[in-house]
């Protein structure tokens, strides 16, 4: 079997994707940091080079080290339980995503899922003005689960076998969400 290691330009992407810093990388792969600094800027590499900084990479997304706050979106679009089903449908497309937390009066009360709109269609069928006219509260879930800043990868990565998305709490105010998507981009 082949082993090929990904582009030396990768490893910019990569280390950013992981929250790292040179010097971080340096110290988990032994390479020197103004080394990575000239590879990153296109200088060409020995290949032992590159593979200890991709051993280095490898091991850190393995190890899950990472910490919740580089992955989680910092903005989360919420919708209010008193808007209509349309202003959510067309947030969801706008923004491409498929699930929106639910808000009354600044709490989060519940959430409403792609698949909640899909249902209310299928079973009125194409009366797509009265579906759009009802409210959110009336079709929402249960909240997404929610997890502290500081909670581990693995702790999220457990929630979301279950849920579309966990919310991100510091000092009791929701400061981000992960979704499943947002863990596939630790792999790219």
């Amino acid at each position: 079997m082949i082993n090929l290691l990904p582009e030396p330009s990768e490893i910019k992407r990569i280390r950013k994707r992981l929250g790292l810093t040179q010097s971080e990388l340096a110290k988990l792969s032994g390479v020197n940091q103004s080394l990575i600094a000239r590879i990153e800027s296109g200088s060409d590499p020995r290949y032992s080079t590159i593979r200890k900084i991709f051993k280095a990479l490898r091991e850190r997304i393995q190890k899950r080290e990472i910490k919740i706050e580089k992955i989680m979106n910092k903005k989360v679009i919420f919708i209010n339980a008193n808007d209509k089903i349309q202003k959510a449908a067309r947030i969801m497309s706008k923004m491409a995503i498929s699930q929106l937390p639910v808000l009354e009066n600044g709490i989060v009360v519940g959430s409403l899922r792609e698949k909640n709109i899909s249902e209310l269609l299928k079973r009125q069928g194409p009366n797509k003005e009265k579906i759009g006219d009802m409210k959110v509260r009336k079709f929402m879930e249960e909240c997404f689960p929610e997890i502290s800043k500081n909670g581990t990868l693995d702790n999220v990565i457990e929630l979301l076998k279950y849920e579309p998305a966990v919310l991100v709490k510091e000092n009791g105010k929701i400061v981000g969400i992960i979704t499943k998507s947002d863990l596939m981009k630790l792999v790219e």
